[in-house]
């Protein structure tokens, strides 16, 4: 009784151990960067800064108002919102968010990290305790699992953080299913990992399909225990599915729409993704935030986890058949690293978009195994095979120094480390040797953070929080009473002094919930992008569009009824009194529009006759009477108007992907036949032509806009924004109602109760054909394939109840 008490307290501390020391050893890495509460700093960097901390406070204010809306107006010019939440908010710790005020959202996120670091301590100690019955130190390779490189190097992608804590749970569910027959913690674990981020989900199965051929291997069956053992795996994935398809159907159904569903055949050549720059990873600070886009696989865990893991294979009492079986499947997830083809199998048929090798948790993960495994049946390390595995390692520290640009002084603290494990392994007594070991692997991972967050500019809290403040302020007085719909546009930096990193408010519009254009976002609708680039708005790439660029004309088409500008005095608010509206009506011939490939003028210039046939030219041509060039790519151009009203050059740039775009850019006011000189960038003299200088005439543009105004329809806002209202009248052969809303499949529209067929049109808005006379509108929004996959989630549920039902029942009859 005695000894049990005492293995009961021990488990009990075994447990707080691996909670409290990994986030207490982050927190003293962040006390000496002076992240809040220890100084002003916080961690908005990188896409933390300018993609989850936005999303986090629009999910926050969608719950405490109670207006949860499946589809969001702040998303570009409006996206379904199923695929964000998805990807980056399902997981229940972001619910501490609610905690706090949306200025403090930053504050919020650290406790978030601090959590889900702790939570990885506890599965993955409950993980050893009951998986392979580890008793030693359990607590001290949790706190390496917690700490590995990978989590150094992505602590701040928030949303993957999840995938680490529950993999140790579904390990352990496997175990149980192939051992006992028990497949509950496998199914609800896996399931969980799934809905908490399909993309590490999406990975995890994958390592299910791995790691169930090593635990069949590892020991010898009979083929029908293995095929009863294949059987209900395969059973219970198909259960999981279709539990997880109430999100998995809408949610690739939405990513069909982005631009990142095309697959390339060079992503499948057989060829090496990394060399020797693999073994600095294993060494302290491998890579640091400058190498986040581009790096090797972050596989740190320790000298001790290295050399461990690896005498475990040289463990002469070991079974045979299980070193096969180990050393099979830690080979092929270091193959899923450097095999170009079967990398980008694990990154769902994808090349990522920076921070790469995703998958690197899974060797991380079974590297640490091994070594709890190693430790727990030795006392007492062999010295030549000990010396061995620690002077190869070593090595191929030093040959990195040898053959790459590195830094030293921390392949130096690296080698140190590895002399002191070494030592403490085979010289020291086993009392000595914990005492060591348990002070330098603790102080190891702490480096190692320390050194990966090398090169952050953090944002300041404090500014933050004022800033916050008064766009918010700003934002509310433009909202005074107005209850139709309509967008904002910002100019210049609402976040000046509270990011230091470059802040261009992409997702401002999610950051303070008001409806805007911009949009940075790994969801984004192509079709939207293509809209954009074709108006000559600047998008950098697939993932981000801007509302930098267009004219007076394409921002009022898209309703847009303020500008809040940041300027040094504060925030500035301008009104667009010629915003246009959620929609206008028209004819059938917006149905037919197509938009020419770098000819944004004339794009523009299809919708403004389109919209108004018998207009005259609203962009107009200037003269052109010199250009000189002056150093490298400038310009001095002098031209003569037209017109009075807004000259803008059509500048070409490339995007990311190398694609050739447009950008309008607005140079001034101009009076009509004036002569005017202008310095401008461009890649040859054949880029500063009259088409690519024109002037929207401001006449022209005026009445057109009178006419227009008369036409437009305005929506009001009802249950968040998946339903709105309008009324409008048609006019002759003017029945069709183009909404500046993209077109989506989701959308279905009623007048005056009457279903309509949904349209596309001026490119790729959402349209239809009305019946004539007076029309009362309502749009409603259910995300593509959602009702569906709960359809067949509820099949998944039923599944289970009857699985659960005829378990029970045959429990009773043999009782």
């Amino acid at each position: 009784m005695q000894n049990v008490g005492i293995r009961k307290k021990s488990s009990k501390s075994t447990y707080v151990l691996a909670a409290l020391i990994p986030p207490l050893l982050v927190i003293l890495v962040w006390a000496t960067k002076g992240i809040f509460p220890f100084g002003n700093n916080n961690l908005l960097v990188s896409d933390l800064g300018t993609q989850y901390v936005p999303f986090l406070t629009e999910m926050r204010r969608q719950l405490l108002s109670g207006q949860l809306s499946i589809y969001s107006f702040s998303l570009g010019l409006g996206d379904n919102f199923f695929p964000v939440a998805a990807y980056y908010l399902i997981s229940p710790f972001n619910l501490v968010s609610l905690l706090f005020r949306p200025e403090q959202m930053p504050v919020a996120v650290e406790l978030i990290i601090l959590l889900k670091i702790s939570a990885m301590g506890l599965t993955f100690t409950y993980y050893l305790r009951n998986a392979w019955q580890q008793t030693r130190q359990t607590w001290l390779f949790a706190v390496v699992y917690a700490l590995n490189g990978f989590v150094a190097m992505n602590f701040y992608n928030i949303m993957w953080l999840d995938a680490l804590v529950w993999l140790p749970l579904v390990a352990l569910g496997m175990k149980n299913m192939v051992t006992h027959g028990k497949r509950r913690l496998f199914l609800f674990s896996l399931t969980v990992t799934i809905f908490c981020n399909y993309y590490l989900g999406y990975m995890t199965v994958l390592f299910t399909g791995c790691y169930l051929c090593y635990l069949l291997w590892r020991k010898e069956r009979t083929w029908a225990a293995s095929y009863q053992v294949i059987k209900t795996y395969l059973k219970t994935m198909v259960q999981i599915v279709l539990l997880a398809c109430c999100l998995l159907l809408p949610t690739f159904l939405g990513m069909q729409k982005t631009d990142k569903t095309g697959i390339k055949a060079s992503w499948f050549l057989p060829t090496p993704e990394f060399g020797v720059s693999f073994f600095k990873q294993m060494g302290i600070s491998g890579s640091s935030y400058l190498q986040r886009l581009d790096h090797a696989p972050s596989v740190f865990v320790g000298s001790l986890v290295v050399i461990l893991a690896v005498l475990y294979f040289f463990e002469r009492t070991r079974d045979k058949r299980e070193k096969i079986a180990a050393f099979l499947l830690a080979g092929f997830f270091f193959l899923s690293l450097w095999l170009r083809p079967l990398n980008t199998i694990w990154h769902l048929m994808n090349r990522p978009a920076g921070f790469p090798y995703r998958n690197a948790i899974f060797l991380i993960f079974f590297t640490i195994t091994l070594a709890a495994r190693q430790w727990q049946v030795h006392k007492k390390f062999d010295k030549a095979s000990t010396s061995l595995v620690a002077g190869v390692f070593a090595s191929l520290l030093v040959l990195d120094i040898l053959l790459t640009r590195t830094d030293i002084f921390w392949i130096v603290l690296s080698l140190v480390g590895i002399a002191i494990v070494t030592v403490s392994l085979i010289c020291l007594t086993e009392k000595w040797r914990k005492l060591v070991l348990l002070l330098l692997t603790p102080c190891a991972l702490a480096a190692n953070l320390y050194g990966s967050m090398a090169g952050m500019d953090f944002g300041n809290q404090v500014n933050y929080e004022k800033e916050y403040y008064a766009a918010e302020k700003a934002v509310t007085i433009t909202d005074q009473k107005e209850i139709p719909s309509y967008r904002i546009v910002g100019q210049g930096s609402f976040f000046k002094q509270a990011y230091k990193e470059e802040y261009n408010g992409y997702n401002d519009g999610l950051l303070l919930g008001y409806e805007g254009l911009t949009l940075y976002s790994s969801t984004l609708n192509k079709q939207t992008r293509h809209f954009f680039t074709s108006m000559g708005y600047y998008s950098k790439n697939v993932r981000r569009i801007s509302a930098v660029g267009g004219t007076t004309f394409s921002d009022s088409l898209l309703n847009v009824r303020y500008y809040l500008k940041a300027t040094n005095n504060g925030m500035r608010t301008e009104k667009n009194n010629n915003a246009l509206g959620n929609g206008l009506l028209t004819t059938a011939a917006a149905q037919k529009i197509v938009y020419q490939s770098h000819n944004a003028f004339d794009n523009q210039e299809k919708v403004w006759h389109t919209l108004l046939p018998s207009s005259k030219q609203l962009f107009q041509k200037t003269k052109i009477l010199a250009v000189k060039q002056l150093k490298g790519k400038d310009y001095l151009v002098k031209l003569s108007t037209p017109a009075a009203g807004t000259l803008y050059y059509a500048q070409k740039y490339y995007d990311e992907n190398g694609h050739e775009q447009q950008q309008l850019k607005k140079l001034r006011k101009v009076g009509n036949s004036q002569v005017y000189e202008f310095r401008l960038g461009a890649s040859s003299q054949n880029e500063l032509t009259a088409n690519h200088l024109r002037v929207l005439n401001q006449h022209t543009y005026s009445q057109g806009i009178t006419v227009l105004q008369k036409r437009k329809l305005l929506l009001e806002h009802r249950s968040g924004s998946s339903r709105l209202r309008g009324h409008i009248q048609t006019e002759g052969n003017r029945s069709t109602v183009v909404f500046n809303i993209p077109f989506d499949t989701g959308w279905s529209i009623t007048s005056n109760g009457k279903k309509l067929k949904t349209k596309q049109a001026l490119g790729s808005f959402l349209a239809v054909n009305l019946p004539q006379g007076a029309a009362k509108i309502t749009l409603r929004y259910v995300a593509p394939g959602s009702l569906v996959g709960f359809l067949i989630t509820i099949v998944g549920i039923s599944w289970l109840g009857l699985d659960w039902f005829l378990a029970r029942k045959k429990e009773i009859k043999r009782n």
